[in-house]
């Protein structure tokens, strides 16, 4: 098998759709310019930081797979030399972790919550679906202050 090497900048983990991550990469150009950007659901190593530069090994063949075990596994070889593009990537990275974390806290939270819950938020969104940008954003609050005030008041017996 013919094997072909390329080499890679890691940008960070990148935020798909709800709650999934992926890990990002950026090709390098034989001049270290950088070219198209990848994801892959599993890092090709784990814990290194953003800006590692990495060596890939894939088969001639078919550049759509890495190799990741033995010899031709992913190996760190270098890092990227700016500093204001790893603290930009280091950013978004660190954004889209917080923001992954959330949505899983709350799909968490949300699980077995009743089918009427799920009505109230659906005739909700459908009456804001009215709204203009200014009345939804004078609304949220007050909305959000009825829904946690009436959790906390008493029902009559």
């Amino acid at each position: 098998m013919s094997i072909s090497a390329s080499r890679v900048v890691y940008i960070g983990r990148r935020l798909l759709t709800g709650q999934k991550i992926a890990y990002w990469y950026r090709e390098l150009g034989a001049s270290d310019t950088l070219g198209a950007a990848k994801g892959a659901f599993q890092p090709y190593q784990a814990g290194l930081p953003v800006g590692a530069i990495f060596q890939i090994r894939q088969p001639a063949g078919d550049p759509t797979k890495i190799l990741m075990n033995g010899p031709n596994a992913p190996r760190v070889v270098g890092s990227w030399p700016n500093p204001a593009d790893i603290e930009a990537w280091r950013l978004d990275d660190l954004a889209d972790a917080q923001a992954a974390r959330t949505a899983q806290r709350a799909q968490n939270a949300l699980q077995g919550i009743p089918d009427t819950f799920e009505q109230a938020l659906d005739t909700l969104a459908a009456h804001f679906a009215r709204l203009t940008a200014t009345q939804k954003a004078a609304l949220l609050p007050f909305v959000q202050a009825r829904i946690l005030s009436h959790s906390s008041r008493e029902e009559p017996a």
